[in-house]
């Protein structure tokens, strides 16, 4: 044991062994049987190809800590302090939580960053199932990627590193294979093939609804359903006037489209009477 003080106190282990071989230290706690193997509280590895350093076991035999705290103190004078990571015998860690049952639980937030000025680059969760253990490549993530230093996008993955959904910086949602974000359009679908979409329920009376909301309470405000070509111009709609807010009335029109550059033209209309 040597204690020196020409640039601050140190602890050093020791050993006789000769130079440029394999050599190993422990700081121990006497256990509660008065074993000699002890209780090994921190021990160090050092050979020509690394350098361990092992916390609560693994240097020679001695007993293993069943589980390994971290404390702070909120002074320089606080005594006992407050534990804030816990690792159980069965590798379970917590942080800020006292008795972890998964293999990590956090009591707060997790702030997850990278240090990039680049756009479409940043940082994420990603997960893995795999046979014969862990590789680089992921099964599934979710990624915030950068717009600027105040905004950045949220990318889900699945399949691989296949985009499957897609949150704008501005809100609005994408989902498909690859999504195109429409910066006009606040909820976009889109896939390669055929596209369905299902809204399933299970009741007595009503399954599922389809609802369409205008807040605008003056009379004439509607709500509609367009059917686009390939180039995203409207060949047909169906729309909804709310014509009295007061009973809450209501026509429902049609239209189709038979020129170039012209809107959809009004075809059919069923008054609130149904006229």
């Amino acid at each position: 044991l040597t204690i020196t003080q020409a640039q601050g106190d140190c602890i050093r282990l020791r050993t006789n062994t000769t130079n440029n071989s394999f050599k190993y230290g422990i700081i121990k706690q006497e256990p509660y049987n008065n074993n000699a193997l002890g209780v090994q509280i921190i021990g160090g590895k050092s050979d020509s190809g690394y350098s361990e350093v092992a916390i609560g076991g693994g240097i020679d035999g001695g007993y293993a800590a069943t589980h390994i705290d971290f404390y702070t103190g909120a002074t320089t004078t606080t005594t006992t302090g407050t534990r804030r990571l816990r690792i159980t015998s069965a590798g379970l860690v917590g942080i800020n939580r006292t008795d972890p049952q998964h293999t990590l639980e956090v009591g707060g937030n997790v702030y997850i960053t990278a240090n990039t000025s680049t756009a479409n680059t940043g940082a994420g969760l990603l997960f893995q199932a795999k046979t014969g253990g862990f590789n680089s490549t992921s099964n599934a993530a979710i990624k915030g990627l950068r717009v600027n230093d105040t905004s950045a996008y949220l990318v889900f993955e699945t399949g691989g590193t296949t985009e499957r959904l897609r949150i704008a910086s501005n809100g609005n949602v994408s989902i498909g294979n690859n999504p195109t974000v429409a910066s006009d359009t606040l909820f976009h679908v889109e896939k390669a093939g055929e596209t369905n979409v299902k809204f399933e329920g299970n009741t007595t009376t009503l399954g599922a609804r389809l609802s369409l909301q205008n807040n605008n309470t003056a009379a004439g405000a509607l709500n509609q359903i367009d059917f686009n070509d390939a180039g995203g111009q409207s060949t047909s709609s169906i729309k909804g006037f709310n014509t009295d807010q007061t009973n809450n009335y209501g026509e429902l029109a049609f239209f189709t489209r038979s020129a170039q550059g012209s809107p959809p033209a009004e075809r059919l209309r069923i008054l609130s009477g149904g006229e």
